[in-house]
C-alpha cells in the first residue's frame, strides 16, 4: 500500500486525491492543511456571491465521508511538522498549497499605505480567519490595476447593491465597512489592450444592470473580441446620471506610485508614449499572486511536477503552473499530476514502505481536525446564518477550534457507549 500526503485542501489538492483514489484505491492519502477547515481557494478565494462555483465543495466531501481520503485540518507544514517528518512518514508528498501573497506592482512607490492587494480583500469579504481586524476602507476615488477576473470580482463587491447578495455566504460587516468611504468614482486600468484583455465576458456580464452607475471607456471601441463587445452594452446601457462612475482604460502599465495633500496618484504609460496620471484615495491591485514568506521547498520555481526523486515529492495547481487558470483548470492539472503519480508507483519509481499516518508524532493526531469535526463547524455556521445568507462564516480561530473540540469530545463519549 503506498501513502500520500497531499499538503493542502484547496482545489488542487482535493482534484489530486480524487484522481489518485481512482487510480489506486488502496493508498492511504492524507491531506493537511493550516487551517481547522477545509477547501482553501473555494472557501476563501472565490468571491462570496459566486455559489454556483462554491458548490465544487459537495464532490469534495466525498473524498472525506465515502473514499477513505483523511483530512488533517489545523496542521501547518513547516511549522506543525517539519518537512522531514512529513517525507520520513509518506511514501508520495504533493504539494498543493496554491499562492497566498498578491504580487506588487514592482514599481516606485509600490508599498505605498493606500495600496491594497485584491486578495486581501476577497479574502475579507470572505471572512477568512487571517484575514485580521483592521478592515479595509476604500474612499471616493479609487484606482483598480489589472485586467483580469480577480479585478472584476472586486468591482461587483464595490458596486453590486448591499441587499443584493441573497444566498451568499459574504461577511456583510467586512463588506459594508470596505465601502462606507462615500464611493464614487473608480479608475480600471490594464496593460493589455481590449482586445487582448483578460477580462472573462461572462464576469464583465455580471456588471450589467447594477444601479446607480455609469460606465465609461477612456477611448472610443472600435476592436471586435468579446471583451469589447461587453465593455461597449455596459457603456451603452448604464446610467448616464449615476452618482457612481466606473473608467475602463486599456493599455497602460503603471509606472509610480507618489504620495500626495489628498491621498495618492499612480501614473501609466502606454505603448505609444500616452501618459496618464491618477489620483486615488484607494488602489488595489489585481494583477496575480506569489509566494508569501513562508514557502515550502522555496528553491524551486513553477515548472514540472515533479519537486525530488526521493521521496517522491510533487506539485499541483498554482503551486505548479503559477497564478494562472480557474478551478476547472486545476481539475485538469491535478488529473496530469495524478496520472505521473500513480505511473511513477506502478514503474515502482516510487518506493512504497512508509507507514504514513501512523508513523506521525501522536501530537499531530491530537492537534489535528478531522473532517467529522469539520461537518460540526460546517452545522454552526449554516445555523447561524440570517434567511437570505448561505451561511455566517466564524472568522475567530480559537472558536473554530472550540466547536472542533467539542465535536470529538462528542463522538469520543458516543464511542464509549457502544
Amino acid at each position: 500500500m503506498v501513502t500520500v500526503a497531499i499538503i493542502g485542501s484547496g482545489p488542487a489538492g482535493c482534484y489530486t486525491a480524487q484522481f489518485l483514489r481512482k487510480r489506486r484505491p488502496d493508498a492511504e492519502i492524507t491531506i493537511f492543511d493550516r487551517l481547522p477547515v477545509p477547501f482553501g481557494l473555494v472557501r476563501y478565494g472565490v468571491a462570496p456571491d459566486h455559489q454556483g462555483t462554491k458548490a465544487v465543495t459537495r464532490q469534495f466531501d466525498r473524498l472525506f465521508e465515502r473514499e477513505g481520503v483523511r483530512f488533517a485540518g489545523n496542521v501547518e507544514v513547516g511549522v506543525d511538522l517539519t518537512v522531514a517528518e512529513l517525507e520520513e512518514a509518506y511514501d508520495v508528498v504533493v504539494v498543493a498549497t496554491g499562492l497566498d501573497s498578491d504580487r506588487r506592482l514592482g514599481i516606485p512607490g509600490d508599498d505605498h499605505p493606500l495600496i491594497t492587494g485584491a486578495g486581501r480583500i476577497v479574502r475579507q469579504v470572505n471572512g477568512h480567519p487571517d484575514a485580521g481586524d483592521d478592515v479595509i476602507r476604500i474612499g471616493r476615488r479609487v484606482v483598480v490595476i489589472g485586467n483580469g477576473n480577480v479585478a472584476i470580482d472586486v468591482l461587483r463587491m464595490l458596486l453590486k447593491p448591499l441587499d443584493a447578495f441573497t444566498d451568499s455566504d459574504v461577511d456583510d460587516h467586512v463588506l459594508a465597512e470596505l465601502r462606507g468611504g462615500g464611493l464614487e468614482h473608480i479608475d480600471v486600468v490594464g496593460r493589455s489592450p481590449i482586445d487582448r484583455a483578460k477580462f472573462d465576458p461572462v464576469f464583465l456580464r455580471e456588471l450589467k444592470g447594477l444601479p446607480g452607475v455609469r460606465f465609461e471607456v477612456d477611448e472610443p471601441v472600435v476592436e471586435d473580441s468579446p471583451v469589447a463587445d461587453v465593455v461597449r452594452g455596459l457603456v451603452a446601457e448604464s446610467d448616464r446620471e449615476a452618482a457612481v462612475s466606473v473608467s475602463f482604460r486599456f493599455g497602460y502599465r503603471p509606472v509610480a506610485v507618489v504620495d500626495t495633500d489628498q491621498g495618492c496618484a499612480v501614473s501609466f504609460a502606454a505603448a505609444d508614449a500616452r501618459e496618464l496620471t491618477l489620483a486615488a484615495d484607494s488602489v488595489i491591485t489585481a494583477i496575480g499572486f506569489e509566494h508569501g514568506a513562508n514557502r515550502l521547498y522555496p528553491h524551486h520555481a513553477p515548472g514540472a511536477e515533479t519537486i525530488s526523486p526521493a521521496p517522491r515529492t510533487y506539485r499541483t495547481g498554482w503551486y505548479r503552473r503559477g497564478p494562472r487558470g480557474t478551478i476547472p483548470e486545476n481539475r485538469v492539472d491535478a488529473r496530469e499530476v495524478a496520472d505521473v503519480i500513480a505511473d511513477d508507483i506502478d514503474a515502482g519509481v516510487v518506493g512504497v514502505h512508509r507507514r504514513g499516518w501512523a508513523a506521525l508524532p501522536s501530537s499531530i493526531e491530537d492537534k489535528a481536525v478531522d473532517f467529522e469535526a469539520w461537518r460540526a463547524i460546517d452545522a454552526v455556521e449554516v445555523g447561524r446564518a440570517r434567511a437570505d445568507r448561505a451561511r455566517h462564516k466564524i472568522t475567530d480561530r480559537e472558536e473554530l477550534l472550540r466547536i472542533a473540540a467539542d465535536a470529538a469530545l462528542s463522538v469520543q463519549g458516543k464511542t464509549q457507549e457502544h
